[in-house]
């Protein structure tokens, strides 16, 4: 029997929050499970499939649609005019955001090589959208900007201490 088919219905449809709750008050009824719990998370957290995660950041930038940007660009109320350029960078910028989070998070918690990982699997993703197919979202945002999204990337990651290898910088 596989992990998979042992699950729950029920637990598969908990939302995040929740099943931050059940867990939490799980670990308050049975205390003696907290270590076990805590070298689930250990594991979780120390862990990045790079491949799908480049996959997921591509397709992060992919899926914005052109009805975001038309939403977010021209005139927006209390905004005044947004350009389209504009528009698109924010919603670029704002597709790869939570793996900045993310990088920030395991960073704090001292996952520091799978905070690498995931700074080199956006490098990557950043790599491998250009050029911009035409008509999308990135297209509008501009040639440059996935090198100028990679170039924030490493700074970032550099001021947190996380090693990007030379040979995976991006150079365009």
């Amino acid at each position: 029997m596989t992990r998979r088919s042992r699950r729950r219905p029920l637990l598969d449809g908990l939302r995040g929050e929740e099943a931050a709750r059940v867990l939490g008050r799980l670990l308050d009824e049975h205390p003696e499970l907290v270590g076990e719990v805590e070298e689930l998370a250990r594991a979780e957290l120390g862990a990045v499939a790079s491949d799908s995660l480049v996959a997921e950041v591509i397709a992060a930038i992919d899926g914005i649609g052109l009805d975001q940007l038309n939403a977010r660009s021209g005139r927006i109320p209390g905004r005044g005019y947004v350009h389209e350029v504009d528009a698109a960078y924010e919603l670029v910028e704002g597709a790869i955001e939570p793996y900045h989070e993310d990088i920030r998070r395991r960073t704090r918690l001292g996952f520091v090589e799978a905070a690498s990982e995931i700074v080199m699997a956006v490098l990557d993703a950043l790599a491998e959208v250009v050029p911009a197919k035409e008509g999308s979202v990135l297209a509008y945002a501009g040639e440059d900007v996935p090198g100028e999204l990679a170039g924030e990337l490493i700074r970032e990651a550099k001021s947190l201490g996380l090693h990007v290898s030379p040979d995976r910088e991006p150079r365009w």
